[in-house]
């Protein structure tokens, strides 16, 4: 019997206004995930194009996302993608800067945010990532 259900692909987005900060993410997570297709964007906007162009397609996304960022920050970037009618194939990594508690409490009440992880990640984060059973799927391939 042939098997037509289509196959999941698994897609990583980087989301940051720093060059310095999309260069060194996307080498660390490059390292990791060998086999899944990686996207760094340097405006929210251009990722949020981006999902709403691929949103037949069946990917899943696991995306690290800035909160300060120019035109569209990282929380503004948040509340857009609510509205997508596949919000549950997005797993979202905040990656900043801050050490604000109230940006991670406010992080911890949005479902799809499933950690906050503090400005530059480094390859031990990510390796703590496997451990959410959420994105541990991302690890597998």
């Amino acid at each position: 019997m042939i098997n037509t259900t289509p196959q999941t692909n698994y897609r990583i987005l980087i989301i940051d206004d720093d060059d310095i900060a999309l260069f060194l993410h996307s080498t660390i997570l490059e390292d990791i995930f060998q086999n899944i297709v990686i996207e760094t964007f340097n405006k929210a906007a251009l990722a949020l194009k981006y999902l709403k162009a691929n949103a037949m397609e069946k990917n899943e996304y696991l995306i690290f996302l800035d909160i300060n960022m120019p035109e569209v920050n990282g929380w503004e970037f948040l509340e857009a993608i609510k509205s997508y009618e596949n919000i549950e194939t997005a797993k979202v990594i905040i990656v900043s800067s801050s050490v604000e508690i109230t940006e991670k409490e406010k992080a911890q009440n949005i479902s799809f945010v499933k950690n906050f992880l503090i400005k530059p990640l480094m390859p031990e984060q990510v390796e703590q990532l496997r451990y959410l059973e959420a994105i541990n799927p991302f690890f597998r391939q």
